[in-house]
């Protein structure tokens, strides 16, 4: 059976139909679904670092969950939560105080000039996770997330545009234009292995780093 890739609106019918219906908490259906990211992520293997970029959100959560099983697994995570952490929902707080207390470093993002300077230790990274916003999301990302997000994608442009002249030339591929990924892995020291998956791996979710240029 092919794997079904579910709108917003029917995501948001799921999570109610388990809460309500099957009586299952929140925070279990969080802990579920970064634990599946991290159990995706181990299939591609690799070890190197990653950054998680979180949202105040359930989504947030969720890349706090990731976080976690991450570090058990013996990666390096790094956590950026986007905006305070007071606002954060309920079941991402549960997740925020874990996190913290497995040591795992968490670095908050209030204003659009930080994301700058990080740049350059994200271009270091094997992984960057995008959980900055779910299913509820609406309208353009807001400040200073709309940044991270444009700086994100141009990293993530430049990987891409190297990849492709690369995976062209040595495997004649008809290669066309990728504008949107979920977990992507910046370091051409992993090359082999991202070509072996290249076409069942690279297109594995539809809406990751929502950024104007690639909502079009």
């Amino acid at each position: 059976m092919p794997d079904a890739i579910l709108t917003s609106q029917q995501a948001r019918a799921v999570d109610r139909v388990a809460i309500e219906q099957y009586g299952i908490p929140g925070i279990i259906l969080m802990e579920n679904a970064g634990r599946g990211c991290v159990e995706q992520l181990c299939t591609l293997g690799g070890c190197g670092p990653a950054a998680i970029f979180c949202g105040q959100g359930n989504n947030g959560g969720d890349g706090f969950v990731i976080a976690r099983h991450l570090k058990v697994r013996g990666f390096d995570p790094s956590v950026y939560l986007i905006g305070a952490e007071n606002r954060l929902s309920n079941d991402s707080q549960i997740n925020y105080r874990s996190l913290r207390a497995c040591g795992i470093p968490i670095e908050t993002i209030t204003q659009s000039h930080e994301v700058s300077a990080l740049v350059p230790v994200w271009q270091r990274c094997s992984w960057l996770i995008d959980a900055l916003l779910g299913t509820g999301a609406s309208g353009p990302p807001r400040e200073p997330m709309s940044t991270l997000i444009e700086a994100v994608n141009a990293l993530l442009s430049t990987f891409l545009q190297a990849l492709m002249r690369i995976l062209v030339k040595s495997l004649r591929l008809p290669f066309g234009p990728i504008t949107r990924v979920r977990l992507w892995r910046p370091s051409l020291g992993y090359l082999s292995k991202l070509q072996r998956h290249l076409w069942e791996r690279c297109m594995w979710s539809t809406s990751v780093f929502p950024s104007k240029s690639f909502s079009k």
